[in-house]
């Protein structure tokens, strides 16, 4: 799924208004409530994680898989409605 990628096509100034956009937001949430920081600041990262994994993959690849994944789950549902209408008709 992750196929060799030029790091100048990825968009840093994208992630870097959401740290900032992200250290806003928690400085927010400090000030409302400092109990919930700890919290809020490991949503962050978690996500900042996941963003960056989710960035790299290849939405190519993913679009295949889902429509592979879309076809046999219809021949799968046809074949029960294949299997149903069989039964129903032996009884």
């Amino acid at each position: 799924m992750l196929k060799k990628y030029k790091l100048r096509s990825y968009n840093f100034i994208l992630v870097f208004i959401l740290i900032v956009t992200s250290v806003f937001a928690l400085a927010v949430v400090n000030s409302a409530n400092s109990a919930y920081t700890v919290k809020q600041g490991a949503g962050i990262a978690i996500s900042f994680i996941i963003m960056i994994i989710v960035s790299f993959i290849d939405y190519k690849v993913l679009l295949d898989m889902v429509c592979n994944s879309y076809y046999y789950a219809y021949r799968c549902s046809y074949s029960v409605w294949t299997w149903f209408t069989w039964s129903y008709q032996m009884v």
